[in-house]
């Protein structure tokens, strides 16, 4: 036997073909796969209940069809109407169906009026008329009545939804959509259970509609009342509380902040301070948070130190728009009240005391912070000069001995200086003019020089701190530096001077051999001063390089005699040997080199032959040798 889905049932069109029609005897459901061909089916339409015949043709699709000697009519609802029976015959048979979850939303509240779960019934009725309309299928229990309705293709139309709303019935419409290809054998589970399902209709429905009306309506009117304190306490008039002489407002107004508002002494329907006293507040504290703050939070530190009506700290937003709308057009919270300050600085353009960034957190604009800044410059800079006047005198003081500076406090000194130089306070030292700060920099800076290490002037102005014997050590260490060094000078330039004298006499001896001695010990005058070479190496290292300078003179000197004798000879007996030669015996050659020449100026030849150049001319005079 062939499977029944959901879409096969369903499967019908105006003409009245179909695929599943009812057995006429036992009312059974069959597919057209299992028919007899034509009448031999004994099936029937299940929606006008008249004779249907099986086609089982070899070209077009098998399906049921009405008798043709019938009257034709349209029974498209045939398997919507087997759909009904088997539902009705299902919910009959298991009496019980799940009911979902009864929720009523109204005005962005929700109700639940019953949770969802399982009922039981009485009895089942299959499409029975019901005044103007005609139900799936009917369930009762006791005198309340169940519509049951299904949605295959098409949910309950707006009209039948319309026609239901005079019905005292519950209608619930079970979704049968997504299974149109399960077999109907597996279709009981999903129509008693599990297919999505929803509640049209239900005076339960209408019962927590009328709930939550009722609901609203009370809580409407507890805002109200709730609106109406809250304007009442606006109204009221309270004892300001005074703040004068707290350390914050002592500074703000030290720095001028008070500058940027209008001290008018008024004070705002939520505030128990004048407006002057919590604006300034807020300037300040706006400087000193890091991170910013929202209205809500200064709003909140306003509270707690006692400037706020508690009732007016931040109520709801509905309530106050209440307030607003019902009694009090100028109606605002303390919160709303600060805002709204924050706001209208922040709108005003480039000279905007704060502004704004995401989250509602105002910082100070540019305008307030390069004021705070500019003030805050001027006010510490007598205690940033007081701080470098203690440095100096710290850096002092740290040299002294603890006996000399036993009960010294700074506190104590720049009393007795202020006293001496006619100053009644520090500030008068430190204040803006600076002249008596910078001319007693000056007078530390050079107390501090003397313990560099150059020489501790002998008058030098003390300051009134205990140094005097510290500068005594410092000179009497000086001048024992001093002697020491004199004496380590003298040392070296002895031993310097004799390296000097020994090197230079090293010299001498490298050039004049053992003769030096006559040279060593003649008298130069160098620097004005008549000493000996040895003498003037020693005096200084110039006169030893001069000394060393002359020496080099000598032995070039000595170089080039040297050098001159050596040609001299060789060319003397050069010329020998030519005049040898030329008069033909030694002793020939020797009178005529030492007889004096006419052409030589009444010379020797030997005398005059000195040099390559002499010796030609000496060549060019000798006589022709004899045969």
């Amino acid at each position: 036997m062939n499977k029944i889905t959901l879409a096969d049932l369903l499967t019908c069109d105006e003409s009245g073909t179909m695929l599943v029609a009812e057995d006429r005897v036992s009312s059974a459901l069959v597919h057209i796969d299992e028919a007899k061909r034509g009448l031999e089916c004994d099936c029937i339409c299940a929606a006008c209940r008249r004779p249907v015949l099986a086609r089982h043709g070899a070209v077009r699709l098998h399906s049921f069809a009405h008798y043709h000697e019938d009257v034709p009519r349209s029974c498209a609802a045939a398997g919507e109407t087997a759909l009904h029976k088997f539902a009705k015959s299902l919910i009959a048979e298991k009496a019980y169906l799940s009911l979902p979850q009864m929720v009523v939303q109204e005005a962005g509240e929700t109700l639940i009026v019953r949770e969802p779960g399982r009922v039981s019934f009485d009895r089942v009725e299959l499409e029975q008329r019901q005044g103007d309309v005609i139900p799936d299928v009917v369930c009762y229990l006791g005198r309340r009545k169940l519509y049951v309705e299904f949605k295959v293709t098409h949910g309950v139309g707006e009209e039948k939804k319309a026609r239901l709303r005079g019905h005292n019935a519950t209608v619930l419409e079970i979704d049968l959509s997504n299974y149109r290809n399960l077999d109907l054998m597996a279709l009981e589970e999903p129509i008693l259970d599990t297919a999505p399902r929803a509640i049209l209709q239900s005076e339960l429905l209408e019962r927590g509609k009328s709930r939550l009306r009722d609901k609203r309506f009370r809580e409407l009117e507890k805002r109200r009342r709730d609106a109406s304190q809250l304007v009442t306490e606006f109204r009221r008039k309270a004892a300001a509380v005074l703040v004068e002489g707290e350390e914050w407002q002592l500074e703000a107004i030290r720095h001028q902040l008070d500058n940027f508002l209008d001290n008018e002494g008024s004070i705002s329907p939520t505030m128990l301070v004048d407006d002057w006293v919590w604006k300034l507040w807020t300037i300040w504290t706006l400087l000193h948070a890091e991170n910013g703050m929202t209205a809500r939070q200064l709003t909140y530190f306003m509270l707690k130190n006692g400037w706020v009506k508690k009732s007016l700290f931040d109520p709801d937003t509905d309530l106050c728009a209440l307030a607003r709308a019902t009694a009090a057009p100028e109606f605002r919270s303390a919160v709303e009240t600060v805002a709204d300050y924050l706001g209208d600085q922040q709108s005003d353009g480039i000279h905007a005391l704060f502004y704004g960034r995401a989250g509602k957190r105002y910082y100070p604009g540019g305008r307030l912070k390069h004021w705070f800044e500019a003030r805050k410059r001027e006010l510490d800079e007598p205690y940033r000069r007081l701080d470098d006047v203690r440095q100096r005198v710290a850096h002092i003081v740290k040299l002294v001995s603890p006996a000399e500076k036993r009960g010294f406090t700074f506190e104590d000194w720049i009393a007795g200086y202020l006293s001496k130089v006619g100053l009644k306070s520090w500030q008068d030292l430190c204040g803006s003019e600076g002249d008596a700060y910078r001319q007693l920099l000056q007078c530390l800076d050079k107390l501090s020089r003397q313990f560099g290490w150059k020489e501790p002037e002998l008058s030098v102005d003390l300051l009134g701190l205990p140094v005097e014997a510290l500068l005594e050590t410092k000179r009497a260490q000086w001048r024992q530096w001093q002697e020491d060094r004199r004496r380590q000078a003298e040392e070296r330039a002895l031993v310097e001077a004799d390296l000097r004298a020994n090197s230079l006499d090293e010299d001498v001896s490298k050039v004049f051999g053992g003769s030096g001695n006559s040279w060593s010990e003649m008298l130069i005058t160098y620097d004005s001063e008549l000493n000996t070479p040895i003498g003037h190496a020693r005096q200084s290292i110039a006169g030893f390089a001069e000394m060393r300078r002359l020496l080099e003179l000598e032995r070039q000197k000595l170089a080039d005699e040297e050098a001159f004798e050596r040609t001299r000879l060789g060319c003397r007996r050069a010329l020998i040997a030519k005049a040898t030669a030329s008069l033909g015996t030694p002793e020939r050659a020797e009178l005529w080199v030492r007889s004096q020449l006419r052409d030589l100026g009444m010379q020797r030849p030997s005398d005059y032959c000195v040099d390559e150049r002499t010796l030609a001319t000496c060549l060019q005079l000798l006589p022709a040798r004899r045969g």
